[in-house]
């Protein structure tokens, strides 16, 4: 599977280096990057999903938006970090007055890194979720479909048995 590409962050990094006096900037870059992020997260998924699965599982044409919805920014509705993890401690510490500005792009990037891992976290949960409700529908299906085997089975047995008495 691929990872987001490096041209993305690339430019990110110069166009900080650039404007390294205003936070303002580096704010809006990293909403930017965050969207790219994800973008090439969603194209690797679908290109894992085709190398790999296309045959035994194709997506549904309606999962697709589905899933690109799922991962927008708007969609994580829970702030809170999850898992153990650096990004965490280090993201979400309070900015000190006397930091370099690099220190603050620095904590700002890990805290997008945090946001972004909890965007594909709630997306994972809602996957997992789609996959256990399909399972069970499955077997919902498989067991009507036992029931009326047997069903159909019994009253087979129950016919051979009255013209073998009679």
């Amino acid at each position: 599977m691929g990872y987001p590409k490096h041209s993305t962050l690339d430019r990110w990094l110069d166009d900080i280096e650039v404007q390294s006096q205003g936070e303002e900037q580096v704010d809006l870059g990293l909403e930017d990057l965050e969207e790219k992020f994800s973008e090439n997260i969603l194209d690797a998924v679908e290109e894992h999903h085709q190398k790999n699965n296309s045959e035994s599982a194709p997506l549904l044409p309606d999962v697709k938006p589905r899933l690109r919805r799922r991962a927008q920014k708007s969609s994580v509705l829970n702030p809170e970090p999850e898992g153990p993890g650096i990004l965490q401690v280090e993201a979400l510490e309070a900015p000190e007055p006397e930091e370099s500005f690099w220190v603050r792009a620095w904590r700002s990037f890990m805290g997008m890194l945090q946001r972004l891992k909890q965007r594909w976290q709630a997306v994972l949960a809602w996957v997992r979720e789609k996959v256990a409700a399909g399972w069970q529908a499955l077997c919902s299906v498989a067991q009507s479909i036992n029931s009326v085997l047997e069903s159909f089975c019994s009253y087979m047995a129950g016919l051979f048995r009255y013209h073998i008495q009679v």
